[in-house]
């Protein structure tokens, strides 16, 4: 249940035993308060009077936090509000020069004017065994009318990217700007993992270096437009060449001592996969215990950017600090991968705080509990962040840290990283994390194959020994692959790229004999690569190198 009077909006959740003042709003006379039909959280509340801005706020949590539906509506009184029962959102406002209408599909309130005079509202009802509204007006008595249709288009197609010129192993988010209010998404990712999506504004991978298309397609109920944006993706890697390796091997299990070497500064990473995987450890040599053969990948990681401090609201701004709840925070946008090192905050007192980042639905992505004496921290909290909009960074449970109320000016921007607005419906509040300190994500080069192998055996049994030859190698592209089989058996022949992906195959059924082909590999470019020459019983690897 809800009340208002003398400027101030009460609540109760317990029949009218108690009631609760509820705050966070702009001051001004409130004329007027809706309930959603179903969901006991959502009210909604307009203002008289001539303050532009406040004039429609909407709560999702019983008032906890409001969001301002005003933008679009011109600085008049609003009289009175109505909800339309079983809409998304759907609400009526009347006001001194007629009604508007706004849902949540609609990115403004429209006038409605369709059989009501040019007057002020001061009452909206919906008779819905007819689906018409009726309105009581200034000096112009009641009025009925039909109710409003929002006018549907065919969509048109267009959208945004955070991160699309990034590094390989980052993400990409992908937010629909479409119009026309489409109700199915199609995603096509060139390049990007997965390939393609359903959903409205999709997070994408990308592990490999390269320009890449993207496509949307978006549908309503009367129409499909689709948008292609070539060259839109840029995975970029280092200018600097993949590492060199040794291979070891020795004839029983037990531990080789694999090398590997890389030009310029950066750090030498050894991952178990040719793509994504888990990083193993780094440096230029990795000696690991071995039971079976066991490739490994090493790539160079160089830094993207120099550490960033990111200047924000001043914390020694007019403020104090923040008791009444922990639902405060910051929104902000991610543009590249980084690590968030640290935060500046200031205490009221003694204790364990958790700081916690969530994504736009709400979910905790990261949180850390850290103790934060009082007095003024640098607070330290290593979050990896992936591109994306709208994570929200707060304090769970207890706060008692310092918010600054009138100094702020968003957005605060920064190469990377954006702060775009608070939680707060107020203006000029910020809350909390001062004088963010990041790290950019490195950029690396394409990964190198180093195989620890276990086993004396190396020639294929059928095989004539030592007939397998590659010639030449290195070369540039083009070599000569023979090999003598002895005994008749199926034979197949790999080669595989540094990513684990076969850009050679063929297969031979019952053969023996002479084999011998001039492969060309050259439209692949100057690599590593791994030639694989299996039969039924075992299989043999040779590096290809090319240049």
């Amino acid at each position: 249940i809800w009340a208002t009077g003398g400027g101030k909006l009460f609540k109760t959740i317990n029949g009218g035993t108690s009631w609760v003042t509820v705050t966070g709003i702009p001051a001004g006379t409130i004329s007027y308060i809706a309930c959603h039909n179903t969901d006991s959280k959502k009210a909604y509340i307009t203002y008289s009077g001539f303050s532009n801005k406040n004039k429609v706020l909407q709560t999702n949590d019983q008032g906890v936090n409001w969001i301002n539906l005003s933008s679009s509506l011109p600085n008049i009184p609003i009289n009175c509000i109505t909800f339309v029962n079983g809409s998304s959102d759907g609400l009526y406002i009347g006001t001194d020069v007629g009604a508007f209408y706004k849902d949540a599909s609609m990115g403004y309130w429209q006038s409605f004017s369709k059989g009501l005079p040019n007057v002020a509202v001061t009452q909206i009802n919906i008779f819905y065994p007819t689906n018409k509204i009726r309105c009581s007006t200034y000096g112009r008595g009641m009025w009925e009318s039909d109710s409003f249709v929002p006018a549907i288009y065919p969509p048109v197609a267009n959208f945004t990217s955070k991160g699309s010129i990034s590094c390989p192993g980052a993400g990409v988010q992908f937010t629909d700007a479409s119009a026309g209010q489409p109700t199915s998404w199609k995603w096509t990712f060139q390049g990007g993992n997965p390939s393609s999506s359903t959903v409205q504004n999709p997070y994408i991978a990308y592990n490999t270096p390269g320009t890449y298309a993207v496509t949307l397609a978006v549908t309503n109920s009367v129409g499909t437009d689709t948008l292609t944006y070539n060259s839109h993706v840029v995975i970029s890697t280092s200018t600097v060449a993949a590492p060199t390796t040794t291979d070891d091997s020795r004839c029983s299990p037990g531990v080789v001592n694999l090398k590997a070497a890389g030009a310029g500064t950066g750090t030498l990473r050894w991952w178990d996969s040719p793509g994504g995987g888990t990083m193993v450890t780094t440096g230029t040599t990795y000696s690991p215990n071995l039971t079976t053969t066991t490739t490994y990948y090493v790539d160079q990681a160089f830094p993207q950017a120099p550490d960033v401090t990111m200047t924000t609201a001043d914390v020694n701004g007019p403020g104090a600090s923040f008791t009444a709840n922990d639902v405060r925070g910051l929104y902000f946008d991610v543009l590249a991968p980084i690590i968030l090192n640290s935060v500046v905050v200031l205490a009221g007192s003694d204790g364990d705080r958790t700081i916690e980042i969530l994504d736009p639905s709400g979910g905790t992505v990261m949180d850390t509990t850290v103790f934060i004496p009082t007095g003024l921290n640098v607070v330290t909290v290593n979050f990896k962040i992936y591109p994306g909009n709208q994570y929200f960074i707060k304090c769970r449970g207890m706060v008692d840290l310092y918010r600054n109320n009138a100094g702020a000016v968003f957005p605060y921007t920064s190469p990377y990283v954006n702060i775009t607005e608070t939680n707060a419906s107020l203006p000029g509040y910020y809350y909390f994390f001062y004088d963010w300190q990041y790290t950019p994500l490195p950029c690396n080069t394409a990964r190198t194959p180093v195989t620890g192998n276990i086993g004396c055996v190396d020639i294929i049994d059928g095989l004539a020994n030592g007939s397998l030859n590659i010639f030449p190698n290195p070369n540039e592209g083009t070599f000569d692959l023979s090999f003598i089989a002895n005994n008749m058996d199926d034979y197949t022949i790999n080669i595989y790229n540094t990513l684990g992906q076969s850009i050679y195959k063929e297969s031979l059924k019952n053969f023996s004999g002479n084999y011998s082909q001039k492969i060309d590999i050259t439209s692949f470019g100057p690599g590593v690569y791994m030639m694989n020459l299996s039969n039924s019983k075992n299989q043999m690897i040779k590096k290809v190198i090319t240049y």
